[in-house]
């Protein structure tokens, strides 16, 4: 099993990362929470505390996490202590530069994935 703790939803995966993900089975999806900026390290440790056991009791073989840099390390820490092995999603960001009709400059970024790394 994989488990998907990041903002980024199965649903709107691509093709190519669902099929890299299915290596691992089954994937279950526990969203990464929106952190305070005024979160205390205290509050990250709960936080990634109360992850890291939601995650558990799971028993995936592997988790992908992203999200708020403090808390991703917190919960990344945790899990590989019990033996969680943790993924990134990598990805190739593409952009396109083009002029707006009132000469303003708009770019758009696709981000196109790449791999898994492990953490």
């Amino acid at each position: 099993m994989l488990i998907n703790c990041t903002n980024h939803p199965v649903g709107e995966w691509s093709a190519e990362q669902l099929t890299a993900a299915n290596e691992w089975g089954e994937i279950k999806e526990i969203p990464f929470p929106q952190v305070s900026p005024y979160a205390t390290s205290t509050d990250i440790d709960i936080i990634a505390e109360q992850l890291s056991n939601e995650i558990l009791k799971f028993h995936p073989d592997a988790a992908v996490v992203q999200g708020e840099m403090t808390l991703c390390y917190a919960l990344i820490s945790k899990l590989k202590c019990k033996g969680i092995m943790v993924l990134a999603a990598t990805s190739e960001r593409k952009t396109i530069t083009e002029k707006g009709t009132d000469e303003s400059t708009i770019k758009t970024s696709l981000f196109q994935f790449a791999a898994f790394r492990e953490y």
